[in-house]
């Protein structure tokens, strides 16, 4: 995948994220900004680049990341 090619990619799965966070699909679009990342740092370690590497030796999490002690409440639970 060239440079360019790869830019596009990004760009369209900016495009879905937002569209998604606009219609409150807030889930799926941080389901979708994990994959991309994770395309990122695949894309920039085959480059090289030793912090993509470092990064994709993580493991990978199974939801968005919550503060230690703290409880997440829907809004509408207020």
């Amino acid at each position: 995948m060239t440079q360019d090619e790869f830019e596009e990619q990004i760009r369209t799965y900016t495009r879905l994220i937002r569209d998604l966070v606009e219609d409150g699909y807030t889930a799926e679009a941080h389901g979708l900004r994990d994959r991309m990342w994770r395309e990122v740092l695949q894309y920039y370690s085959a480059e090289g680049h030793i912090c993509a590497q470092l990064a994709l030796d993580l493991p990978v999490l199974a939801g968005p990341a919550k503060a230690p002690g703290s409880a997440q409440r829907h809004p509408a639970d207020h």
